[in-house]
Parts: structure tokens; C-alpha cells; sequence
């Protein structure tokens, strides 16, 4: 893949996700977005409208730090990245955010978490520059996440597809996601403000 390709990839895989969670006009993962809502308990529209603390460690580091949303617009190497809104009393949400420098895959993850910081469900998005995401949603049961739906899609156009030829390509990557039981466990945690 060139270089001018692959950046055109991560352009279009960043602003493919980020829309999904940041805007009312992207339609084509309003399933998850409502299902994951259903088991978490609030409504897909007061996530959207929710104020985020941000989060990166740029380069996967593993040295997380506080930023801002206008900051991470113009970091070039900001290849994981974090957001995490609190909706009321009794839900928290992490958004967690993985590229790769290729510009060939683009892996947000979010969970939800009750009022005693314990996860409570989970949903991915994978989007491939080969034109198809594999979306999912789980529900956290019995000390794990359990698969309650997913779906292949057309990445631009969100319409359900056949499992693609190239998915095993990259199992590697939408076939992993991490758990964490409690909100403290994410690297990130401790900076957030009580």
C-alpha cells in the first residue's frame, strides 16, 4: 500500500468512526449504538450530547496522558486514543479508539460501566480499508463478555453483507476485545478528575 493510500485510508477510517459516535447523521451503526444503549441503560442521543474527557498514548506507548478533542484533530501519530463520558449518576462510557499507521484498520470499542465502576456491556466497530466493518455487541455475563449480535457490513454505505473474503486478513484484530471488569482498570483511570 503507498503511502499517499494509506493516508487516505486512516482520513477516511478516522472520520468513518469518529462520526458513528459523534454525530446523529451517521446511520449505519444506529443498531449497535441502540442495542449497547438498551443494556447499559441510557439513550443513544445522551451519549452523543455528553462531554468527554480525552485520552491518548499516542504511538500504542502505553504512557497515557490527557488531552483535548481539538488536540487530537492535528496529532499525526495519535494511533490510540481514549474518550470517556459520565451520564449521570449511574453510567459511565469509554470509547477506546485504535488505528493502525498503515491506515488498514481503524478498532473503536466501547464499554459502559453502572454506578460501581463494573462493566456492564460492550460494542466494536471494525472498519477495513478493504470496504467492510464487523460490528458487535455484547452484554458482560458470568465474568465475561457474551456475543448478543453482529454484523458484516459495507463500510460506507452500513448495508449487511456476507462475512468477506479477506476478514480472516484480520482476525487478528477485529476478533479482540479486551475486557476490563472495573473502569479503574483502564491505564487511563487514574486521570481522571473525581
Amino acid at each position: 500500500m503507498t503511502r499517499g493510500l494509506a493516508a487516505a485510508f486512516v482520513v477516511v477510517l478516522v472520520g468513518v468512526s469518529v462520526a458513528h459516535a459523534d454525530t446523529s447523521s451517521d446511520t449505519r451503526f444506529t443498531w449497535s449504538s441502540n442495542e449497547f444503549a438498551s443494556y447499559c441503560g441510557f439513550e443513544s442521543a445522551t451519549y452523543l450530547r455528553a462531554d468527554r474527557d480525552w485520552f491518548t498514548d499516542r504511538n500504542y506507548s502505553d504512557k497515557w496522558h490527557e488531552t483535548s478533542e481539538a488536540k487530537l484533530k492535528t496529532c499525526s501519530d495519535c494511533y490510540r486514543v481514549a474518550d470517556v463520558a459520565k451520564l449521570g449518576p449511574a453510567v459511565r462510557v469509554v470509547r477506546l479508539i485504535m488505528t493502525s499507521e498503515s491506515g488498514d484498520w481503524f478498532h473503536e470499542i466501547t464499554y459502559c460501566f453502572d454506578s460501581n465502576d463494573k462493566l456492564r456491556a460492550a460494542s466494536a466497530i471494525f472498519n477495513c480499508a478493504w470496504g467492510w466493518s464487523y460490528v458487535t455487541v455484547y452484554a458482560f455475563h458470568e465474568g465475561g463478555l457474551k456475543l448478543q449480535d453482529s454484523r458484516w457490513q459495507n463500510l460506507e454505505t452500513g448495508k449487511q453483507i456476507s462475512r468477506p473474503e479477506t476478514a480472516d486478513e484480520m482476525k487478528d484484530h477485529w476478533s479482540e476485545v479486551p475486557v476490563y471488569k472495573l473502569f479503574s482498570q483502564f491505564p487511563f483511570a487514574k486521570l481522571i478528575a473525581k
